[in-house]
């Protein structure tokens, strides 16, 4: 016998199936980053996937940001670290990822954009990600549907009407569900 969870688990992952920028959106979004709506094997992979785009995201973006500095002094040793940095920044970026999935936080309802310029320096790459993967597409409907109702607010009854309580009344309009 099903419980009813199963069977709302079943119907849901019969009708959906996240893609991989859904995951990492999910492990992003500082409430959802133990990811235990996940089976264990399932985070270990979105562990593993945000781990292999890490890099790709935190590579410099602009013409200024690649401009090399001056030439380093080659070491007199046999061998440079130098080789060895890119297996450094590796590690590097794998222990953010495991710090910020181990995070304890005391709030766990907040806004994910706070979180993220909070902890900006404690996570740098990772917040670069947050930033890509948790933006808001933009959206015309909510101001389309702003536009047709100062459509119906001025009007040639309200000609007089002066354009701050104009905008005072749309903002009411547009917020009146959080009054």
């Amino acid at each position: 016998m099903l419980t009813l969870v199963e069977i709302l688990l079943k119907n849901f992952t019969s009708k959906c199936s996240l893609q991989p920028e859904h995951k990492i959106a999910c492990f992003l979004h500082p409430p959802f980053r133990k990811l235990r709506m996940f089976e264990p094997n399932e985070i270990a992979e979105i562990l593993s996937l945000v781990r292999r785009k890490l890099p790709v995201i935190t590579e410099p973006s602009s013409v200024a940001d690649r401009v090399p500095g001056p030439p380093a002094k080659r070491s007199s040793l046999m061998f440079d670290i130098s080789d060895y940095e890119d297996r450094l920044d590796v590690v590097a970026d794998t222990d953010e990822v495991t710090r910020y999935h181990q995070l304890e936080c005391q709030n766990q309802i907040g806004d994910a954009a706070e979180f993220w310029k909070a902890n900006e320096t404690q996570f740098p790459g990772l917040s670069k990600m947050a930033k890509k993967y948790l933006a808001t597409p933009a959206g015309s409907v909510p101001s389309e549907r702003l536009f047709s109702k100062a459509g119906f607010l001025i009007d040639d009854e309200r000609s007089s009407l002066k354009s701050d309580k104009a905008d005072d009344i749309l903002f009411l309009y547009s917020n009146r569900d959080k009054f």
